[in-house]
């Protein structure tokens, strides 16, 4: 659009752009599950399988990156006696090599958040040194969908579904 004019002062009356609708986006989904089963583990190990889970992006779409996790220990071994020196693998690789925790809970805030493509699945392991609490089991979880700390490419959460 031009304007010419030899007036002082030019005044030009409202212009609007084309009207469009905003759609929805569905969260992507992330299901949690079950891994294969560890093994029994003996006082004095080191780095050794605590726990192992899949996770699966079933999103056609969208990728899910993870930034966090929580596990809850429900076993009778008290977690800050039985063990320490947490570690978390995704498919064979470390990913986080320090945790926090808390009673019973073991958290990690990943460094370097990992991406899950649309459509893949994972293996998550973690792993720890067993320092006591002979003859006592460990059986660990995660609890809450708060647990997981994962988002989208547009900047919201995914949904997590699990066992």
């Amino acid at each position: 659009m031009s304007v010419s004019s030899t007036a002082a002062e030019v005044e030009v009356s409202s212009a609007k752009s084309a009207m469009m609708e905003v759609a929805s986006q569905d969260a992507p989904t992330l299901e949690i599950s079950i891994g294969s089963s560890v093994p029994s583990v003996k006082v004095g190990q080191e780095n050794v399988a605590v726990a192992k889970f899949d996770l699966e992006n079933n999103d056609p779409e969208k990728e899910i990156v993870i930034y966090g996790m929580t596990f809850e220990q429900r076993g009778t071994a008290d977690t800050e006696d039985a063990l320490n020196t947490f570690s978390l693998l995704v498919d064979g690789n470390q990913v986080a090599s320090s945790a926090k925790s808390f009673g019973d809970y073991v958290t990690f805030s990943l460094n370097s958040p990992f991406a899950l493509q649309d459509g893949d699945s994972v293996q998550l392991e973690l792993r720890a040194n067993v320092i006591g609490e002979q003859a006592k089991n460990l059986s660990f979880q995660v609890t809450d969908k708060l647990d997981i700390e994962a988002g989208s490419e547009f900047g919201f959460g995914a949904r997590i579904i699990g066992e």
